[in-house]
Order: C-alpha cells, then structure tokens, then sequence
C-alpha cells in the first residue's frame, strides 16, 4: 500500500515546533512487514526511534522537509520497484531476543538504490520562507492580508494558491501555509467591509 498525499499543505514533510531553529527530520519509511510506503516527518523532538525501526521492521530513509506534495508522490512513485523487490527478498525472523528484519542480497541492492534516491532529495536547494514573513515582507502583514482577500473575493484557498504559484515564479517555496490560512480566515471573519 502506497500512502499518497491528501494534505492540501505544500510542504507536507515540513513541521518546525515553536522554540526550535530547525524543522523536524523528514523520511520516507517502508514497513517490511505489511508492505506499505509513507513518507512523514519525526514528530520527536530528538533521537527517538520506534522498535520496529530499531529492529528494521521498517525501514526510514532521510529526505528533504522542504519537498512539495508532488515531489513526496514522485519520489514515492520512483522508488515503489526497488520497495517491492526490497520487500519481496526480506524476512522478519527471532535473533533469541526481538524479531528483526534480515535482508538478502537483492534486498539490499534495493534498498541502497532508495537509499541513494532520497538522499539525493537533501541536495536540491530552495529558498524557504515562512508564509507569514514572505507575506509580510513589504511592510504590515495584517495590511498584506486584507490586500490579498480583497484582490481574491474574500476567498482563503484562492488567496493560498496564489501566494505559493506567485512564490515560487521567484523560486521561493512557502512553509507554515496552514498558519496563513488560519489568519486570512481570521481576517476574513474580523473584516465587515466584505
């Protein structure tokens, strides 16, 4: 089972918790045992690791948090043939204290070629902005805001989308869009001159 993207977040593997200069890591995870492919970001602040991972059971590769939710599904897309052969050439077996993941050989061609792929994601470059500040960066965000529903009719998802397309013609990629959503709809329910 391949999990594909229904968020209507750009940055779908892209979560920064308050208090923290960097965003949490992101991975793409293939669980062995039940065959599935997802891609998420650590929701642990610092080196955590669920058992299955410890023991291979499922299998994380780091990727950029910075990707778009069509780069996520492509990257997905690649790499689904080398899960399968990697899944089709692993065993889950008992060491004599924890059930462990044990690769063959094919396995881990596979698995080094997907490895080698979402690496590969960490060295695309982007200019990152936070919506907000992105928004904001000509003067009062709360003036950008009502300059923006205005020239969109009020509406928050048209206001979105044009605040990444218009973003990224200047190669910039918008993180923290649900934030900026949030405060349009809050513009939006504050302002009677609609």
């Amino acid at each position: 089972m391949i999990n594909l993207f229904s968020s209507k977040c750009e940055t779908p593997l892209y979560c920064r918790y308050d208090g923290l200069i960097r965003s949490q890591p992101a991975y793409v995870e293939i669980d062995v045992e039940n065959s599935t492919i997802d891609a998420e970001y650590n929701s642990e602040i610092g080196n955590a690791v669920p058992g299955k991972v410890w023991h291979g059971i499922c299998r994380r590769y780091g990727v950029s948090p910075y990707l778009s939710r069509e780069q996520v599904d492509e990257l997905i897309a690649e790499i689904v043939p080398f899960a399968a052969k990697m899944v089709a050439d692993a065993e889950i077996v008992w060491n004599g204290n924890d059930f462990v993941c044990k690769l063959g050989a094919k396995a881990e061609e596979a698995e080094i070629a997907i490895s080698e792929r979402c690496a590969a994601t960490k060295d695309e470059v982007y200019e990152v902005y936070v919506a907000s500040d992105w928004l904001a960066c000509d003067g009062s965000y709360e003036q950008a805001l009502l300059d923006l529903l205005k020239e969109h009719d009020w509406d928050v998802e048209s206001c979105i989308k044009t605040a990444t397309t218009e973003s990224a013609k200047n190669g910039i990629r918008l993180v923290e869009t649900h934030i900026l959503a949030r405060d349009l709809e809050l513009a939006c329910a504050g302002n009677d001159n609609k």
